[in-house]
C-alpha cells in the first residue's frame, strides 16, 4: 500500500511539469497514460485505503473492544500457527440470497454476488433458504443454484421455516421435514443443514426429545431420496449441552459449531474433542468476529471500516485452530460476505445507506480487505495441501 501511495505522489509531482511543456504527440501520450493509470490504480486501492483510514477513527467507546480483540488476535495467531498445513475447505455464504435478503435484491445481484464468491476460489456456496420466501422466489432460485452449479461450487442448503400461530410442535416439525426433503430430492445438495442453532425457533423454547426425533426423521429421509447427501447438525457455541443428545444417531457424521467472538472458545475447544471421541467430526462451521446484534439491537457500526483488520485476522485465527484439532474435512464459513465488497467509510452510517452502499460497491466490483486477505488464505491453505 504504501509504494502505491509513493508511486501515485511522484505522479502527482511530475503532472504539472507536462502540462507546462507544449504538447508533442509523444508527451499528449504519456500524460494520457499517467492520468488512466492513476484513475485506475486509485479504483483498485480505494476500498483497502478508506479501511486503513478507518483505523485511525475508532469511536473513543468501541476502542476498548478493539484493542481487546487486536491483542487476543495477535496472541493467538502465534500460539495457533500451523507448522503445516492439512486440507481443509472454505465456503462462500451468498449472504445477500439467503433468509430475508432476497426480498430486496434481484437476479443482477445473485450472479454479481456468486461471482464475487467464486473469485476467491472456495469448495462450497451456501444457501438458507426460509419456506416462505421459496414459495415466492421458486424459479430464482433455481437459477441462482444452477449458477452454482455451472461455477463448478458444491452445494450447502439450509432449508428451514418458523412455527405458524397456534401450530404444535408435532405439525410444525412435520411441516418442516416435508419442506426440508422436497429441497433435497429435488437440488440433491452435497450437503444439507437438518437443523442449525435448533434450541429457539421463532421465539419458541425447542424440547431436545422433539429435536432429536425430529433429526432422526430427518436423515433416514435424506438418506432415502439423495444417498449421496450429506447431513449435517448445526449447535451455537451457546448449545453446546445439546450434543450429548445427538452423538449417537446413526447417519450423522458431522456435527458443527458456529462460533462468534472469543467468549466460551476454550468450551468450544474441549466440545471440538468430545465430539471426537464420540466418533464424529466435528467441524467449526459459521464464523465472526462478533455477532451483529446484542439482543434485538443491530450494532450500526458493525460495518465500519476499522474493523476490517480485526475481521481478516479472525478468519485466519479460526482457520488456525480449525487446523490445530485437526478437523476432518471442516468447511470454514464467514459468515457476513457482505463485508468482502463493502465497509462503512463513517461510523453511525444508517442502515438505508449501508444497504445501498453494498449493492453499488457489489456492481462497481469493489474488494475489501476482508476478501483479499482471505483469498490470500485459501491460496495458502490449498497451495500447501496441493503438493501433499
Amino acid at each position: 500500500m504504501n509504494s502505491i501511495l509513493y508511486d501515485l505522489s511522484i505522479s502527482f509531482k511530475y503532472l504539472p511539469r507536462l502540462f507546462s511543456l507544449k504538447m508533442s504527440r509523444t508527451r499528449l501520450a504519456v500524460l494520457v497514460a499517467v492520468i488512466v493509470t492513476l484513475i485506475y490504480v486509485g479504483y483498485l486501492v480505494a476500498p483497502m485505503f478508506m479501511c486503513e483510514l478507518g483505523e485511525t477513527e475508532i469511536p473513543s467507546e468501541l476502542k476498548p473492544l478493539y484493542d481487546m480483540y487486536s491483542e487476543w488476535l495477535s496472541e493467538k495467531l502465534v500460539e495457533w500457527e500451523p507448522s503445516e498445513w492439512r486440507p481443509m475447505m472454505f465456503n462462500g455464504h451468498h449472504i445477500l440470497a439467503s433468509g430475508i435478503m432476497v426480498q430486496y435484491t434481484d437476479e443482477e445481484i445473485d450472479r454479481l454476488f456468486l461471482d464475487m464468491l467464486c473469485e476467491l476460489n472456495v469448495d462450497t456456496v451456501s444457501l438458507y433458504i426460509l419456506k416462505m420466501n421459496y414459495d415466492r422466489y421458486t424459479k430464482r432460485y433455481d437459477r441462482l443454484i444452477q449458477m452454482i452449479r455451472e461455477q463448478g461450487k458444491k452445494l450447502i442448503l439450509h432449508a428451514y421455516a418458523l412455527p405458524r400461530k397456534n401450530e404444535t410442535i408435532d405439525e410444525f416439525f412435520d411441516r418442516l421435514l416435508e419442506y426440508k426433503i422436497f429441497l433435497v430430492e429435488k437440488y440433491r445438495p452435497e450437503y444439507f443443514v437438518v437443523l442449525m442453532e435448533p434450541s429457539e425457533i421463532g421465539g419458541i423454547k425447542m424440547p431436545v426429545e422433539k429435536l432429536r426425533e425430529f433429526t432422526i426423521r430427518a436423515i433416514e429421509e435424506i438418506k432415502r431420496v439423495s444417498p449421496d447427501t450429506v447431513p449435517l447438525f448445526i449447535v451455537h457455541k451457546w448449545e453446546l449441552n445439546l450434543l450429548p443428545h445427538f452423538i449417537d444417531i446413526d447417519g450423522l457424521d458431522i456435527i458443527g459449531i458456529n462460533l462468534y467472538g472469543i467468549r466460551g472458545i476454550e468450551n468450544v475447544e474441549q466440545a471440538l474433542e468430545y465430539l471426537k471421541e464420540h466418533g464424529k467430526r466435528p467441524w467449526i462451521f459459521e464464523t465472526w468476529w462478533i455477532s451483529q446484534k446484542k439482543g434485538g439491537e443491530h450494532h450500526i457500526w458493525f460495518r465500519d471500516c476499522y474493523w476490517q483488520g480485526i475481521a481478516s485476522k479472525w478468519i485466519r485465527a479460526i482457520t488456525y485452530l480449525v487446523q490445530k484439532h485437526n478437523l476432518e474435512g471442516n468447511i470454514l464459513n464467514p459468515f457476513f460476505t457482505e463485508q468482502f465488497v463493502y465497509c462503512n467509510g463513517k461510523t453511525n452510517t444508517p442502515f438505508e445507506q449501508q444497504f445501498e452502499g453494498i449493492i453499488k460497491a457489489l456492481k462497481n466490483g469493489d474488494r475489501t480487505l476482508i476478501f483479499q486477505e482471505f483469498k490470500k488464505l485459501i491460496e495458502d491453505v490449498k497451495g500447501y495441501a496441493s503438493q501433499i
